[in-house]
């Protein structure tokens, strides 16, 4: 299960400090938790707290999937850093206009790096993609970090199917999307294919398809996945 997987929990804890509390918040995050004890009202901002951790746990594996299940995070993190920006500045009526503006600087800077960017090596991928598969192919692509919450490269194939991250990476995986989905093709970037430990799997795939990318000094292997019944839906 994810709720339980290393992978899982490092995912949780990066995306619920970055991208809720923000990069810029995560100082007067920490202040205004150091400073809830002291609080006179601080019983019922607890019993926030211990039930936003109960729906955390609850609803773990969608808050891993789905952004939007953070959004009742946002309320009681804003009140923390909240908090924060009030304990740095106490007693000094300029400070809090500064270390906002400073938060509001810094939160736009990591969107700007992580959000706004479009990638060169994105675009070529997915234009490789979309000129060798059939307009109806349900693709599965690999590449680095990129994982079933970044459509990013299958936007820009115009087909539907599954991001998959190179480090949930298995034949496994492969096999389920192809027998129980109707996976058609499995599209892999990098440097080399991973050979060590798929060296059996690798050879039994029918066809395999090189492209040298331009954009960046690495390859895109395109594999036709044998064709199966499908038992599930490919929604």
């Amino acid at each position: 299960m994810v709720l339980f997987g290393a992978l899982g929990w490092r995912d949780g804890l990066v995306k619920r400090v970055l991208e809720v509390a923000g990069v810029g918040g995560i100082v007067f995050f920490l202040l205004g938790w150091s400073r809830v004890g002291r609080l006179p009202n601080r019983a019922f901002l607890l019993c926030w707290l211990l039930g936003l951790a109960g729906y955390v746990l609850i609803f773990f594996n969608l808050n891993f999937v789905h952004n939007y299940y953070q959004i009742p995070l946002l309320a009681p993190l804003a009140v923390l850093v909240a908090l924060g920006l009030q304990t740095a500045a106490a007693g000094k009526p300029r400070l809090p206009a500064f270390f906002f503006g400073l938060l509001v600087v810094a939160n736009v800077a990591y969107t700007e790096v992580y959000y706004y960017k479009i990638s060169a090596e994105h675009v070529e991928i997915g234009r490789l993609i979309r000129e060798n598969t059939p307009d109806s192919a349900l693709v599965i692509v690999t590449y680095r970090m990129m994982d079933c919450r970044d459509p990013r490269i299958l936007y820009r194939t115009g087909r539907r199917g599954w991001s998959v991250e190179e480090a949930a990476l298995r034949p496994t995986v492969i096999e389920r999307l192809r027998k129980e989905q109707g996976a058609g093709y499995w599209a892999y970037a990098g440097p080399a294919l991973p050979e060590a430990q798929w060296k059996g799997y690798l050879a039994g795939l029918p066809e395999l398809r090189v492209f040298q990318l331009k954009s960046v000094p690495q390859r895109l292997y395109l594999f036709e996945l044998p064709a199966w019944p499908v038992t599930g839906s490919v929604l």
